[in-house]
């Protein structure tokens, strides 16, 4: 192949890549407040489940959330911890500013009336990935790492997830 055709075909790869990397993203441009739907059955859910994951491709055998590998996961019931939680997390999402990569360590399931919403939590480059239904996930920003302490949404997955068990 000719030398200058070939770098031509190595720069359009290369221009092509953003694109390609797009692809798998959620559908609608990042925003700094989850979607009305998804804030409804956080608050009106009588329970959530926690989860741990592994920021890597699931294993054979692997328990997944959106095709990331559960490490362990627990069931809050307590209204006032959910409430701190939910609380928690429009303060960071409000702040907004997150960052390209994902490699969600975190989960979040709710469900009320028949609805399920599941946020993917990433607290490296503060983005979740909201999921409702069947339908894409949409990104929401998250502000900058607060510091972990119980009352910080991160601190508190790491409050209540060490006192579970892993999956089986």
């Amino acid at each position: 192949m000719n030398p200058c055709r070939l770098i031509s075909v190595v720069c359009f790869v290369l221009e092509c890549l953003p694109v390609l990397a797009i692809a798998d993203e959620p559908e609608k441009a990042p925003t700094n407040k989850l979607p009305d739907e998804a804030h409804a059955i956080l608050e009106k859910a009588d329970k959530y489940v926690l989860y741990s994951l592994r920021a890597e491709k699931p294993k054979a055998g692997d328990e997944t959330l959106h095709d990331w590998p559960i490490i362990r996961k627990t069931t809050v019931k307590s209204a006032a911890v959910r409430k701190e939680l939910l609380g928690e997390l429009d303060k960071l999402v409000a702040q907004g500013g997150g960052s390209r990569c994902f490699y969600p360590r975190h989960a979040i399931r709710a469900s009320h009336d028949g609805k399920v919403v599941d946020l993917l939590i990433c607290f490296e480059c503060n983005n979740i990935e909201v999921y409702l239904g069947d339908a894409k996930p949409v990104l929401v920003e998250m502000g900058g790492n607060q510091d972990v302490s119980p009352t910080t949404v991160e601190g508190i997955f790491d409050v209540i997830l060490p006192k579970s068990d892993p999956p089986k």
